[in-house]
């Protein structure tokens, strides 16, 4: 009886040195949240502009090394790159709004760069080299034209833990693209890519090597902040609200960035081809096919 009294004993004890460790080692920890323009953080230009690029800023400026933020969902990989140099700890929504609203631990916001409005051009390109230092760098071929084209709608969105209530191909989509960039652009000039599909590390390389960037509204747009200054951007815009209407034009303003706007009927609608050849002859000739470039 002695014994197992005392095994009971040496068990609770060593599970309050757990927790206590545990709890002692969460608040040396960092709580950065967020104070974004709009929208949640759990998609991709939100989550980019309004989250990563200023917490990557904030790490950069002050050699922080232990943090905690909230759990964004699927952009979390995004701050799987951060390791080993940062020990990043993903706390739930909840915990991270009880851990301010209580002061429980230390904690800071920081300011997100997604205000369409507010864009800080000297303060982009601090920002996106600040991200850049933490992401890894792929040797691939370089093609002059990258087409973000919408082809899934992930499960996450679709699910009660999502903050959105759609993504991908659901929310919006250009049936026709592949076909008439097929059509009209000269072939092995561009490709093509859903960003959702693919690891963030080949997001970020693809755009890194392109220098026309076509795609419908949406976050996938975001990528032109990869690419050096001067490139263009062609932006598929079907009717939106009216705070929305000119979001990628002003980042690429921003940016230092050629920008093209072609319209779409309604946010599912096939793309008009002489929309997109029209944007093409005035960006270079020379991506049109024999039949389209004259």
């Amino acid at each position: 009886m002695i014994n197992r009294l005392r095994a009971w004993g040496n068990r609770k004890y060593v599970d309050l040195i757990i927790w206590r460790n545990r709890r002692t080692a969460y608040k040396e920890r960092v709580l950065v949240v967020s104070n974004h323009w709009d929208g949640s953080v759990q998609v991709f230009y939100h989550f980019l502009l309004g989250y990563f690029a200023p917490l990557a800023l904030w790490l950069r400026k002050t050699g922080t090394k232990t943090i905690a933020v909230r759990d964004c969902g699927p952009m979390n990989q995004w701050f799987e790159f951060l390791e080993p140099e940062i020990s990043v700890e993903i706390v739930k929504p909840g915990v991270a709004l009880h851990t301010l609203a209580g002061n429980r631990s230390r904690h800071h916001v920081v300011t997100g760069l997604d205000y369409p409005r507010k864009h800080k051009k000297q303060q982009l390109p601090v920002a996106i080299e600040a991200m850049q230092s933490f992401l890894p760098k792929l040797e691939i071929s370089s093609t002059p034209i990258l087409i973000i084209d919408r082809t899934t709608t992930d499960d996450f969105h679709s699910s009660s833990m999502s903050e959105t209530e759609m993504s991908g191909a659901q929310r919006r989509s250009t049936p026709n693209l592949r076909d008439v960039c097929d059509e009209i652009l000269v072939q092995g000039s561009f490709v093509f890519a859903d960003m959702a599909t693919i690891a963030p590390e080949l997001q970020v390389s693809l755009a890194q090597h392109s220098q026309v960037l076509v795609g419908q509204h949406g976050a996938g747009l975001t990528h032109m902040i990869w690419m050096q200054k001067g490139s263009t951007v062609i932006e598929i815009q079907p009717p939106l609200p009216e705070e929305a209407i000119d979001v990628f034009w002003l980042l690429a303003k921003a940016l230092g960035h050629n920008y093209l706007r072609i319209p779409q009927f309604h946010v599912h609608a096939n793309l008009d081809s002489s929309d997109l050849i029209e944007a093409f002859r005035s960006v270079n000739p020379k991506y049109l096919g024999t039949s389209n470039g004259s």
